[in-house]
């Protein structure tokens, strides 16, 4: 796959950078409903809505599309057709049309959830902590990966540079992902909190990459000092892509906090959340979900425990003080 080109914009107030794709555009895509005769075309565009436009001919059309958003920024872009393939087994499993939402930001988001424009969303574990506590969403599904509902924030630095600790950032370049991410953005501010650290000018500069796997190339390359960014995509990346992290170090790993769930508006009807959660946490019972969680990296999912993100409320709470 082509690497996306990228465009900086610096806003010279705060030192600080937004570095987008010019364009993200995938159009491969196996169907999985429950016949295979037709392919769907899905299209991707972080400014614009993508839809799967074809689905099994025994599909029914009486029910309005399944409004979805999923976070590309929460995933590599090479895995992300995998996102796509559950989105249309859900699609298959429900005979309903599926329309895909994407948005740059988490903010943007938040909006479409806050404004009943989705059914069901993909969102990080401090989105769903704040959203939850303000009566917007309801947990949905939890993702089970490696065993555990739980990930980690990793701190990155480029292995060229003498940073081993936190301390050793000081008057480096740093990459952020999103301000309203967990791993990318608000562990990093708590670490700086408790060790004291925190101010405008303890980094050189700052960007946002606003993608987990944007950061860890910008760390690789050298492009940046050193990131924050989740877990469970930094172990794809040693896995699958070596020579994308060859230049890294991880100089810290965090304690485990509780994983980026689904989530529907408050507001979406009973009966359709309980059949989402029913063919979420059955898609390990069959051949066709397993290979899709696989590919994943998730064992299964499960109803999930609000209480799971009470230490990100908590972290959350901090950091905005």
């Amino acid at each position: 796959m082509k690497r996306p080109e990228y465009q900086y914009a610096s806003s010279r107030a705060h030192h600080r950078y937004v570095i987008t794709p010019v364009a993200l555009l995938l159009c491969f895509l196996a169907a999985c409903g429950e016949r295979v005769d037709k392919q769907p075309t899905v299209i991707v565009d972080f400014e614009q809505v993508g839809s799967v436009h074809e689905l099994p001919s025994d599909s029914s059309s009486a029910h309005p599309p399944l409004r979805v958003a999923l976070s590309a920024m929460l995933s590599p872009e090479e895995t992300f057709s995998h996102y796509l393939d559950l989105v249309t087994y859900i699609s298959g499993r429900m005979g309903r049309k599926v329309e895909i939402k994407q948005r740059r930001s988490y903010r943007e988001t938040n909006i479409l959830l806050e404004r009943e424009e989705v059914d069901v969303a993909f969102v990080c574990s401090i989105v769903y902590a704040d959203l939850s506590d303000r009566g917007v969403v309801d947990l949905l599904a939890v993702p089970v990966s490696q065993g555990r509902v739980h990930y980690r924030a990793f701190i990155l630095a480029n292995r060229s540079q003498d940073i081993h600790t936190v301390a050793d950032l000081k008057g480096r370049t740093f990459a952020y992902t999103d301000p309203l991410s967990f791993s990318g953005y608000a562990y990093m501010q708590y670490r700086l909190h408790t060790l004291s650290l925190a101010g405008d000018n303890f980094f050189s500069d700052v960007f946002f990459s606003h993608a987990h796997d944007h950061s860890i190339r910008l760390v690789n390359k050298g492009i940046v000092d050193a990131a924050t960014v989740h877990s469970l995509i930094y172990d794809s990346f040693s896995a699958y892509y070596p020579e994308a992290v060859k230049n890294i170090r991880v100089i810290e790993r965090s304690g485990y906090y509780g994983i980026p769930p689904f989530v529907t508006p408050v507001g979406t009807p009973d009966s359709t959340k309980a059949l989402l959660r029913e063919i979420f946490c059955s898609m390990h019972e069959n051949t066709r979900g397993q290979a899709i969680l696989s590919a994943l990296g998730i064992d299964r999912f499960i109803p999930g425990n609000d209480a799971e993100y009470d230490t990100v409320r908590e972290i959350n709470r901090t950091v905005r003080r």
